[in-house]
């Protein structure tokens, strides 16, 4: 399975996080992925899936569009919920998120229990498992519950301080491989760049 994180996106502090769309930035990025080596490295792609929220299938549309492909939309991979999340203020979502990194099984009526989504997220990999068991499914997806995934399959899902810093570091366009349950190509290493679509590499640790 190959997973990415959508591109970046124009921070609207008067709208909830999950009706933000892509930043002039982003759409450069989304173009950049359709050269991305990994996505053109891979085995052929059976099955492209985004999240419910508009700017995962902004962030794949020019490659749909090049590559003549179609996608489907699928909650499961949805960022994990949050109507209360504070976006007027960019310093207390970010205290907000540490918050949620290091106490991910709380949870309240307007929030969802990072330890919740995490279990759609993981139900919905099974699916798509058991849908396509020998073909290659790309999926389209957030930085919250990526990072929580990534995580979970590192054995790191007990430090919430380093899920925070990874999730800070995490780029828009991040691109991630797992295979069998085990991550060939972490997402924290590979990203598209802003500018020249030849322009990709993975980062230089």
């Amino acid at each position: 399975m190959i997973f990415v994180r959508h591109c970046h996106t124009l921070l609207d502090m008067n709208k909830p996080a999950s009706e933000w769309n892509l930043s002039p930035q982003g759409l450069i990025q989304a173009r950049n992925l359709i050269f991305h080596p990994i996505l053109t490295g891979e085995s052929q792609i059976n099955q492209i899936i985004c999240s419910s929220e508009p700017k995962t299938m902004q962030s794949i549309t020019p490659f749909l569009d090049h590559w003549n492909l179609s996608s489907m939309l699928d909650a499961e991979f949805d960022e994990v919920r949050n109507d209360s999340l504070p976006t007027a203020d960019y310093q207390q979502y970010l205290a907000h998120k540490a918050f949620t990194f290091k106490h991910h099984s709380s949870f309240s009526e307007s929030q969802e229990s990072c330890e919740h989504a995490l279990e759609r997220f993981n139900r919905g990999t099974k699916n798509l498992t058991q849908r396509f068991p020998q073909g290659t499914v790309l999926i389209v997806s957030h930085g919250t519950i990526l990072t929580l995934y990534f995580a979970q399959l590192q054995g790191d899902l007990e430090n919430g301080e380093k899920m925070y810093r990874q999730w800070v570091n995490l780029q828009f366009g991040a691109v991630g491989v797992v295979e069998n349950g085990q991550i060939t190509k972490n997402i924290h290493d590979y990203y598209v760049y802003d500018a020249d679509a030849n322009d990709i590499s993975p980062i230089k640790s």
